[in-house]
């Protein structure tokens, strides 16, 4: 067993939004999608949830790392495949908001 001298542990649960960087059918099918949508603005997108959730979001790709540390946007290298950007608001409560028209557009479905 090894020796810790050091640890930190954290737990934050939020909301996360998470999407994919790139429009690839192959991953719509690995996660078990039935379609795909294209954001058209994803910084508008960002300051429409923003303000229904009122709070600001952290936004960014995800990172993968081979090593053992997490956070909500570093993740395993397992998960690359992934190639996702996510929006995270620290916060426990499950909500839904509307979308505005026009944010997004359907590119492709099964």
């Amino acid at each position: 067993m090894p020796e810790v001298r050091n640890a930190n542990f954290y737990t934050e649960d939020g909301l996360i939004q998470s999407f994919c960087n790139v429009f690839d059918v192959e991953i719509a099918n690995r996660f078990g999608k039935t379609a795909c949508v294209r954001i058209h603005n994803i910084e508008k997108l960002r300051k429409h949830l923003d303000k229904r959730l009122g709070r600001k979001s952290r936004f960014g790709n995800c990172e993968y790392t081979h090593d053992h540390q997490r956070n909500h946007f570093l993740k395993s290298h397992d998960d690359a495949w992934q190639q996702e950007y996510r929006f995270f608001w620290p916060d426990k409560v499950a909500c839904s908001v509307e979308l505005p028209p026009g944010i997004a557009e359907i590119v492709w479905t099964a």
